[in-house]
This record gives C-alpha cells, structure tokens and sequence, in this order.
C-alpha cells in the first residue's frame, strides 16, 4: 500500500491558495469547509501529510509539514488547524497493527476525529472496550470517517490499567464516525470554521485492533525517523505553523497597507521611521522563530533511531521551539493589529478574523506558557552547572531524598462539612499511610474561594504545603476580581481526584413545578432567584438564560448549606446543589429537577441530565490539587502519585459515591488538558450572562 509521495506539499498549499480565500468567509459563516475544497484538500494528499507510506501516506519530514501548515495558515487559519489535526491523529496508524491501518485509510478520503481526555473511563470486555460519554474540541468532525477517545480503561477487576509509571494509562479507541453522535457547540470567537463541535457515543464496543496508547514511543510500528518524534510534539509542530502562517499573514497585510495609507495630516504610513522599525523587528521576530523551529526539527530528524523515541531533552526543546514561535506569532499578529489601526476592526479586513483566529489559538494547550518552565527544567538538568548552581542543585537533591519528614498542610480554600472538605480529609488519610506523616486539613474559606489557593501560591515550594485549588479560583475569580496570583502560573499541579456533581432543585416557592420544562416555563414568566457561592458553579444557569430564555436574579451565597436552607424554606427558588441536597430531597423539603453534571446522580437516576433534555450545557466542578510553583520534581512527582493513589483507594472512593461526588483520578497532563478544554465554555457563559467585571 506503499505510496511514491507528493512531490511538493509546500507548494500543493500554495496552489489551493486562491480556493481558500474565496472559500474563507463561507467556512467562517457555516463552520464547515465547502466539498469542493475538502475535495481539493483530499487529492492534493494535504490531509496524509504524517501517516506512514505502508498506510498510503506521504510521511513527510516534520520541517515540510510545518512548512505546508504555515502556508495553508496564510490563507486561512481554520484550513490550517484542521489539516493539522487530520494528519496529527493520522499518527496513531504507526502504532496499530497493519490490517487495522488498512482498514481506517484503504479509503483515500479517511480523516480521524476526535477529543482530548475528559475523564470518561472505557471498561474492558472480551475483545475489547465498551465506552460511553460525550467529548468536545473534535476538531474537523465533519469531515471524518473515523472517529476516536482517549480514555483510562477499567479492568475486569475494577482496577484501572496502569501505564509504566503506575498512572492511568490512556487508551485511544477507533470507530466509525456513524457510531458517534455529534453535537453542535463550536461557538468560539476565533477559528470558527474549524467546526470543532461536541460528541457522544453510548455503550459502544471497540475491537482491541482498533486500539492503541499514544503514550508509549517505544512501542510503535513504523521505525521512520517521523515516528521518533512523540504525538504531542509534532501537535506542537502543527499548532506552530497554524499561528506562525496566521502571523505571517497580517505582518504582510499590514505591510500592503502602510504602502497605500496616508493618515489625516502625515505623510506616507510606510515612510515613518517608527513604522519602519516595528516592520524590521517583527519580520526578525517571526522569521527568526520559524527559522529556530526548522532547524531543530532538521537536526532531529537527521538524529533520529529506529530503535528509540527522541530522548527527553529533545522533546523539551522540540516543545521549547514551539512555545517560542506560537509566542512570537501572537506578539507580531498583535502589533501588525495595533499598527493597522481603524483598518483593523472592519469586519472582512485582513485583519480582524486572523485576530480572532491567533487569540483564540493563543487558548490552546499548545500555548501555554507553562511549556517555557517545563523545558527550563529538562535543559538545566542537562547542563553541567557552575560550582554556586551545583551547590544548590545537590542541596535540593538532599531535600528531596529527606522528603517528608514532618507534618505536611493540606490547605482548602472551603469550609469544613462540604463535599470538597470530605475529600480532602479522605485523602489526607490515605496520604499520611503512603508518605508516613501527618497530613493536617487547614480549612480558609473566603474571598469566593480564594483565600485557599492565595495561601498555597505564597507557600514555600518545599512540599509541605499543598492543597485543594477550585476551578472556579483559576477561571472565574480572574473575571471578577483582582487576585495576588496567577491562575496558571502561580501553582504546580498534581491532578485532579473528584469531581463535584450538581443539580437543580426547587423548594416551596415553587409548588407545583415537578419537571425542568415546568421551571424554565415558569422562568419565562417571571425572574428566578437562584444562588450559588461563585458564578463558575451556575454556569448551567447562565446557559440556560441563553439557551432556554430564562428570567433569574443571581444570588451569591457564602456557603451552599445556606443556599439549601434557603430554598428549602422558600425564600430562594433554586440553586447549585451539591451532596448537601441528597437529605433535602429525600426529607421532601426540596425536589431534584434535573442534574446539571456529565451524568446522572446515582441517588436520583430518575433526574435525567440537562444534556439529556435538550440542552446542551453541564457543570465541571473539578476538584484539583496543586502545590505552589517551583516544587522540586522529585517532590511534585511524589506528591501526584500519592494524591492519585489515594484517588484510587476503595475507602477514599467509597467514601465520595455515598456522598454523590464523581471519582475521577487525573493525572497532571490530563488534568490540565480537561481544565483547558473545559475553560472556553465557562468564560463564554459567565460573559454572556453579564459576569465579567470590566477592567479599566
């Protein structure tokens, strides 16, 4: 099935060029792209760009792709995201047997959507898998054949299958795209056309052949010097020569501008000397990024083994390259858009969708600013120190070898009796057994929650401090108020344990309402007053003003065990329910209308889920964990796999279901990949509903 190979992706990019520009404001409008340039992409073989030759691909080197990308971005990001996307899940044919290869991309016109990791576990079966859940951010699923999860698998025995870290190993499950359900939820400011719409499959079985782990190099097939590079780094690759095109093609536009523009009393806008040197430095700026980006990818081609993956260091500068130049493109899109002026706001102008594309890249994993700490660490680790460094590197090294030996603080920013404070102090009991401590629960309620993670950010990162940091402290506290941390920088995360199930009760001041349809024609009718202690946990509320044209009056609450007494006694309509509202319901003071979560409560299976009614929002109270930046790793790493071993702990998980909390170990990758997926979707909700407090 071995294919000769395009002679010039590059320049087969270029060619759909002018298709792409007059097919861009239809791909923005409809979130689709029109079949005649999927068609176009499909015969220039642009979507096969990473899969391996025996499968029928093109397996170019890494620095062609990039190159093909940025073009394709030059004329469209939305084109550019979602040919990278194809051909990055492509990657996973390197690691399937051949006649599962076959089967997916025998079909000239194959793509693979799919998701990242939400949580949802798969269960073993003979055979195979069983899944089912819904998954958001499939990038290009309109166009898929196949479609794909990753998930953490259960065994027969109720244990998850480990990796060779002794973390939750994610599987990937293949299929066909007919077997999932899609849901329309792309409504993003930026790369609309991308259409990276929701998901859902329910009880699907998955054949074992149709499996494999991304997180395992070692283990592929294909011994090509492509397949050295590891899955998330060539994703890195792609979302590079996405933003890096993007860049590019407002640096030009702006360019073409300052040739022909003439500001109201000046001369020529191209013959400012300012402007002159702003278009100098940003084209250094960019070109030296992409140049950086290139070589690597050259020399580590050209290094690259058959037997082995990239080592570590390789990657970290691999991921370094590609935070740098995602950094460097949003700096120049930036000022190529301050630059332009009034050009740059008009609607159609080469500028203000490409704004709007590259911001709402700036989102993604791929640009977190956390890659620049992570590959800090790997390359000082690499470097022979000078003698103070040394020092100081050994010393830490004796601290790590020592750790624990004293009372560690577990600091949550909740009060006592809630359902993040039961567990909190399940885990604490499970840590002290593994780290041989005590583990002391130091409850800060205040500040909409975040006192808590202010007193872990500020600790000293020697391991002896860390705690509970809620979602609504990383995302919606920095919409509403000022904060002596930095939600993303600030903390050093080590997972995530449970998740927090919410629901819509009412009380007596509603007597007659016994379905959500009732409550949201009632809402119709007249403003509801519903409560929670932070917006972040009514944001399915919020959408429901949106969605369903609810009439409410927000109430915030310090502490939800008040808002049940308040609903209970008929003086608030409804609020955000958590384990507090299981003996409510079943004293028959306040009824369960519909779970505002992923699934069902299991004390109420006859409350369907807001999702399962027709609406297509759900609550994440995620229940993360964190130190204060700059744990030493050795230290963070114990930390995780302690904190995630609790996770797992029948007693700890017990302990959560009787009080209707979801278990849901993650570990810190995938923790931070659910919390940035989840991220949009809040940010969204908050600020349609009038949330966000406006700065300045």
């Amino acid at each position: 099935m071995d294919h000769p190979g395009t002679a010039d992706p590059v320049a087969a990019a270029a060619a759909l060029g002018p298709l792409i520009a007059a097919s861009a404001p239809g791909i923005e409008a409809s979130r689709c792209f029109p079949p005649e340039l999927a068609e176009a992409l499909h015969r220039a073989r642009l979507l096969r760009l990473l899969l391996p030759r025996s499968a029928g691909g093109e397996e170019v080197d890494p620095g062609t792709y990039l190159r093909a990308i940025i073009e394709l971005a030059g004329h469209d990001a939305s084109v550019a995201w979602n040919t990278y996307v194809a051909n990055s899940a492509t990657l996973i044919a390197a690691m399937l047997e051949p006649e599962a290869a076959a089967a997916i991309f025998a079909d000239p016109r194959a793509v693979i959507a799919w998701g990242p990791p939400n949580g949802v576990v798969a269960a073993v079966v003979p055979g195979g898998y069983r899944v089912s859940g819904r998954f958001d951010f499939a990038s290009g699923c309109r166009m898929a054949s196949w479609m794909g999860v990753h998930c953490p698998v259960r065994e027969a025995d109720g244990s998850l299958r480990p990796n060779a870290l002794g973390r939750p190993a994610i599987r990937t499950l293949l299929f066909p795209a007919g077997a999932a359900r899609l849901i329309e939820s792309w409504d993003a400011i930026g790369l609309r056309g991308t259409g990276s719409d929701s998901y859902a499959v329910e009880d699907l079985f998955v054949p074992e052949r149709f499996s494999a782990s991304r997180e395992e190099p070692e283990r592929r097939r294909e011994r090509g010097p492509l397949y050295a590079f590891t899955h998330q780094g060539l994703y890195a690759v792609g979302a590079s020569g996405v933003a890096l095109g993007t860049a590019g093609a407002m640096l030009r536009a702006f360019m073409a501008l300052a040739m022909g523009k003439t500001p109201r009393g000046q001369s020529l806008l191209a013959e400012d000397a300012l402007v002159q040197a702003e278009v100098a430095r940003a084209t250094a700026q960019l070109g030296a990024a992409r140049a950086w980006l290139l070589e690597m990818l050259g020399e580590m081609q050209a290094a690259a083994r058959p037997e082995a993956p990239l080592p570590v260091e390789a990657r970290a500068r691999l991921r370094l390259g590609c935070a740098h130049a995602i950094q460097a493109a949003i700096t120049v899109g930036d000022a190529a858009y301050r630059a332009a002026g009034i050009d740059a706001i008009r609607p159609g102008s080469p500028f203000e969708r490409r704004f709007r594309d590259l911001h709402t890249l700036s989102q993604q994993i791929q640009a977190r600013s956390a890659h620049f700490a992570a590959a800090g660490q790997v390359l000082l680790g690499s470097l022979t120190l000078a003698a103070p460094a040394l020092r100081q590197a050994t010393a830490q090294g004796a601290a790590e070898a020592g750790w624990p030996n004293r009372e560690i603080q577990l600091v949550t920013g909740f009060g006592p009796g809630g359902g993040t404070d039961l567990v909190a102090r399940a885990i604490a009991a499970h840590m002290e057994k593994t780290l041989g401590v005590s583990i002391v629960v130091r409850n800060t309620p205040g500040a909409g929650g975040t006192l808590g993670p202010t007193r872990i950010a500020q600790s000293k990162p020697d391991g002896y401090t860390f705690g509970l940091v809620g979602f609504s402290a990383l995302v919606v506290a920095p919409l509403t108020m000022d904060l002596p941390y930095r939600p993303w920088e600030s903390f050093d995360f080590l997972g995530v344990t449970s998740e927090l199930r919410i629901g819509i009760p009412v009380g007596p001041s509603l007597p007659h309402v016994r379905t959500l349809a009732e409550f949201i024609a009632e809402g119709r009718k007249r403003p509801l007053a519903i409560a929670s202690t932070n917006p972040g946990s009514a944001v399915s509320f919020f959408d429901l003003q949106r969605l369903a044209g609810l009439q409410m009056t927000y109430v915030q609450i310090p502490s939800i065990a008040e808002a049940g007494t308040q609903v209970a006694g008929g003086h608030i309509d409804s609020y955000t329910g958590t384990s507090e509202m299981i003996g409510l319901v079943k004293g028959g003071t306040v009824r369960m209308l519909a779970s505002a979560s992923i699934d069902r409560w299991p004390e109420f299976p006859e409350a369907p889920t807001l999702i399962e009614q027709g609406y297509e929002t759900a609550t994440r109270q995620l229940i993360i964990w964190a130190g204060p930046a700059g744990l030493p790793p050795g230290i963070r790493d114990r930390l995780e796999a302690a904190l995630l071993a609790a996770a797992r702990a029948p007693e700890v998980i017990a302990r959560q279901e009787a009080a209707s909390i979801a278990p849901r170990p993650l570990p810190r990758a995938e923790a931070l990949a659910v919390m940035q997926a989840v991220r949009p979707g809040v940010e969204a909700a908050l600020a349609a509903a009038g949330m966000v407090r406006k700065r300045g």
